[in-house]
């Protein structure tokens, strides 16, 4: 669409294209790599709310639950954290992740009586600062890989 519309740079357009797709790919293939340390009876993600659908889709990983719903203003009753709570337990889900941005109390809550850990250390509808962990996509992705194999590995 930017060469279309702006014709004198179609080839500066298709080549910053083609660049980043290379970066993509690799960042694919780091992802992968950080994430081989994951166990497959560890691949399991319960979230504060669903923000990992694709990334467990592409990784290997099911994402068993989610606190919140499919967004933070969802509120669960008190049934449905208890139910939580038993499906942590059976599953052996060893955390519970929650974003940088997100409130973790319900989180919190459900890790406490499960006996596991709130990672509270990933990111989802932002980016860090500029210096920050993941200034960029392609840091970000690769940061809340690095996040998740931490916690899950063995």
């Amino acid at each position: 669409a930017l060469a279309a519309a702006d014709p004198d740079h179609a080839a500066e357009y298709q080549a910053n294209a083609a660049a980043y797709i290379e970066q993509l790919t690799a960042l694919d293939a780091d992802v992968q790599a950080i994430l081989e340390t994951v166990p497959e009876a560890r691949r399991v993600l319960v979230t504060n709310h669903e923000f990992l659908g694709y990334f467990a889709h592409r990784y290997g990983f099911t994402l068993v639950e989610s606190i919140l719903g499919a967004t933070s203003l969802d509120e669960p009753d008190p049934q449905r954290l208890a139910a939580l709570v038993n499906t942590v337990r059976e599953q052996g889900v060893p955390a519970i992740f929650a974003e940088v941005s997100a409130q973790s109390r319900l989180a919190d809550v459900v890790a406490q009586e499960a006996g596991v850990t709130v990672e509270t250390s990933l990111y989802s509808e932002s980016l860090s600062a500029a210096d920050g962990p993941a200034a960029t996509y392609l840091d970000y992705l690769r940061y809340n890989a690095q996040q998740i194999a931490a916690a899950l590995g063995e």
